[in-house]
């Protein structure tokens, strides 16, 4: 399937491209286009550092154009405010510096409640659980008889449900390859396993598809850099195998 980000504000070139279903990846070249493996209803995912990540599925019509083209959101990171006040300034920054006071936090436990223990859920799992629970009814309407949230059961029904779950999955694989991708530097892909740097994050989504992969939990680097030279050199092989 061929394909092609429209965005002309920022940069689209070196965008990664995974088919999460088929375990294929591709990287945009300058222009934004695309050429990818796909099949019938594979996700699709694509994510880079200057815009939102996305997914779609590869409908019927995709399929059989065999062509996309779609736009992506820009990411826009948000900065902290800070409190102006009418303090006299030198100019000179280290020493105004200290003048600024920041705003104390109130946690729960100066209040004398209990600390919330629970884990930080992503923005796809909040989703989930606002859609699957009864914090999903805005005016709190549920089956009385059988305790079941409308809202629940209306999402499970249209397949809402089903489309959280699978971005869930989808971010959380896109969170491990980060997590691999960041034990070492790009000199290290570049230099040590002959990876071009724009595609390094291509090669680290093709590494993890391995049963004998390291686990983060306890990285043993000296063993994840073994284990990334050898499958450097299988991906090279098997690229410039495609390319033939």
């Amino acid at each position: 399937m061929r394909g092609k980000v429209l965005n002309d504000t920022i940069d689209k070139a070196s965008l990664n491209l995974v088919n999460i279903t088929f375990k294929k990846g591709a990287i945009t070249d300058s222009n934004g286009s695309f050429i990818i493996p796909v099949r019938l209803r594979d996700t699709i995912n694509i994510s880079a550092v200057q815009y939102e990540p996305r997914q779609f599925v590869v409908s019927e019509k995709i399929y059989s154009d065999q062509t996309v083209y779609f736009y992506l959101i820009p990411k826009i990171t948000v900065l902290q405010n800070v409190d102006i006040s009418n303090t006299n300034l030198s100019g000179n920054l280290l020493s105004d510096a200290t003048q600024i006071k920041e705003n104390a936090h109130l946690l729960p436990g100066d209040l004398g409640l209990q600390e919330n223990t629970a884990p930080e859920r992503t923005r796809e799992e909040r989703r989930l659980y606002t859609g699957s629970t009864r914090g999903a009814d805005q005016v709190g309407r549920y089956n009385a008889r059988f305790d079941i949230p409308l809202a629940a059961v209306i999402n499970g029904i249209t397949g809402k449900t089903k489309r959280l779950k699978k971005h869930i999955a989808v971010s959380n694989y896109q969170t491990k390859v980060w997590q691999y991708r960041d034990q070492f530097p790009d000199e290290f892909y570049i230099e040590e396993c002959n990876i071009p740097q724009a595609l390094i994050e291509d090669f680290v989504y093709y590494a993890i598809d391995d049963e004998e992969l390291p686990s983060t939990d306890k990285v043993d680097k000296i063993k994840l850099f073994a284990f990334f030279m050898v499958k450097a050199k299988k991906y090279l092989d098997l690229r410039a195998t495609e390319k033939q």
